[in-house]
């Protein structure tokens, strides 16, 4: 499948679901939000990595980096 193709694909399943998607939206977006969403839900950053597929959990770590709110709750958690 080309980018295209999945793109496509989410387009209408997006379209079958009534749901809009912000105009230029990416592909990777859907990924992005999925880390997102199992690190908020309390998967550690290793199983993220291993559900992402990433070779290197540096990759994975972008995801925590961004969201600052999470990285200071990880650190109350730890002081307590």
């Amino acid at each position: 499948m080309t980018v295209s193709d999945v793109r496509k694909a989410i387009t209408h399943v997006a379209d079958l679901a009534d749901v809009t998607l912000p105009e230029g939206a990416s592909v990777h977006c859907f990924r992005h939000r999925y880390a997102h969403k199992a690190l908020d839900s309390g998967l550690d950053i290793s199983q993220v990595s291993q559900l992402m597929r990433h070779r290197d959990i540096d990759t994975t770590m972008r995801y925590l980096r961004e969201h600052k709110d999470r990285l200071k709750a990880m650190h109350d958690r730890v002081r307590a």
